[in-house]
């Protein structure tokens, strides 16, 4: 059975597990299905199947694990992250891969369903919280770094793009634990839930994103913001709900001067958006049709 690119559903059933599937392994391996988590060299490639009785160098294991579930790293980096993985009571897990590349502080891992997957890249500190349920990606970009992030996925998905800054006590939820019902005609209308943080990205303190929400490249959500739905980039966001308060901005790092992830995100934004301009311009002189 596929991990990814499959179809779940509630009748779904774990793979019997022969180990983490090629194209998996392969997917985590070039990140490029993971958007912004970069490739682990094939050289320092290292996979480990994680069981309860045996835990990998620098990981601490609570609980009941079942088949074919993974550590994937870059060997280069096994002393930079404490990793502590915990399954609920009552469960046993199973088809769950978890990617981390170099990560300079703690992860916490809440196991709660099986067939889910995390990816975190080579990022900046960290100290994350992932709730991991049952069909669920969480995906955190290379350059990120997060303060105090609690991540929670359960039948969702939520994906933070590169170069984010995440301040502390940010809970970022994409989970379908409930469903919504349609009060006149008794149908479920919940959908998966969908969360995507753009690149450069930066979350104030104590700042919640619910369900299927999206904040555009290079915005800023305000301390104590809550954010559900669609924002665009570069742009000011603050309240609950959140709303925006100003366009055409971004943030650096220092408070005095630009820092090189913010001068190469503008300059991305820049390039993209000369290559809109010149493909909007050759639509303007295309021939008229003769009649």
């Amino acid at each position: 059975m596929k991990l990814f690119g499959t179809k779940r559903t509630e009748q779904a059933q774990p793979a019997s597990g022969q180990g983490v599937p090629r194209e998996t392994l392969d997917l985590l391996r070039s990140g490029a299905a993971f958007g912004s988590v970069s490739a682990i060299p094939t050289g320092r490639l290292l996979c480990e199947e994680l069981t309860s009785g045996a835990a990998p160098q620098g990981v601490e294991i609570k609980g009941k694990l079942g088949q074919n579930c993974w550590l994937v790293r870059d060997e280069n980096f096994l002393g930079d992250c404490a990793i502590k993985i915990m399954v609920a009571p009552g469960k046993e897990i199973e088809d769950v891969v978890i990617r981390i590349g170099r990560v300079p502080g703690k992860i916490n891992v809440r196991l709660s369903g099986s067939e889910s997957a995390l990816a975190i890249g080579n990022c900046q500190a960290c100290q994350i919280t992932v709730d991991l349920g049952r069909y669920a990606m969480a995906t955190v970009g290379d350059a990120t770094s997060a303060v105090n992030l609690r991540l929670i996925a359960d039948r969702g998905d939520v994906r933070i793009g590169r170069d984010c800054l995440i301040a502390g006590q940010v809970t970022m939820n994409a989970s379908l634990q409930h469903g919504l019902v349609d009060a006149e005609t008794g149908e479920l209308i919940s959908k998966r839930p969908a969360m995507n943080l753009g690149e450069h990205v930066w979350l104030g303190m104590n700042t919640m994103l619910v369900g299927s929400c999206t904040i555009g490249d290079g915005s800023i959500l305000g301390a104590g913001a809550v954010a559900a739905g669609t924002y665009p980039e570069m742009s000011v966001l603050a309240g609950n709900p959140a709303r925006v308060l100003r366009s055409g901005v971004t943030w650096c790092r220092p408070w005095d001067q630009l820092d090189t992830g913010t001068e190469e995100f503008l300059s991305r934004k820049k390039q993209a958006g000369a290559k809109a301009d010149a493909a909007r311009a050759d639509l303007t002189v295309l021939p008229a049709m003769e009649d």
